[in-house]
């Protein structure tokens, strides 16, 4: 949901403040509790709307959002699991966090936001102190040489002649 609906109040926009899971149609109007019917809200924008839907409350679009589906989200979290199940088979020490664990390390240990921080930050078995002898990453980029392509291929993709061994 968060990630959704970019983790502000679908109605006024508001960021970093306590969400609501709120019913686009009220379940007092006979809406469900499918995700397709929920949304994020700020207490405010919450009980300002009531029990009217969306649409009357001057939000048509965000029946349609809603109905968008997570398909990315759905397959990083089947993946994540079969992962996490082929590990554990393996007999190996195997550790699963959650995103709300990895920021509390990382706010706890003082550090920056970053995908490399996160990786030290994840799951209970953080330490309390982390020493870092160095505060940036270093960044490669592959710039190749040349071409790996040796030969033409068909309209089949079978190999038809091959590239003299020449760099340019």
């Amino acid at each position: 949901m968060l990630e959704k609906w970019n983790r502000k109040c679908a109605y006024c926009g508001a960021e970093n403040v306590p969400l609501e899971i709120e019913h686009i149609i009220p379940k007092a109007r006979h809406g469900t509790s499918r995700v397709s019917n929920l949304t994020l809200a700020c207490r405010t924008c919450n009980e300002a709307k009531g029990t009217k839907t969306a649409e009357e409350f001057g939000y048509p679009d965000i029946q349609k959002q809603a109905r968008i589906p997570l398909r990315d989200a759905t397959l990083v979290t089947a993946t994540r699991w079969k992962v996490y199940n082929v590990l554990e088979k393996t007999g190996l020490e195997v550790e699963c966090g959650t995103g709300a664990r990895t920021k509390m390390n990382r706010i706890r240990l003082n550090l920056p936001k970053d995908h490399h921080f996160d990786a030290i930050c994840v799951g209970a078995s953080t330490p309390d102190k982390i020493t870092l002898n160095t505060n940036s990453v270093l960044h490669i980029k592959a710039k190749g040489r040349g071409s790996h392509c040796r030969t033409n291929l068909d309209k089949y993709g079978f190999p038809r002649g091959y590239f003299a061994r020449q760099k340019r």
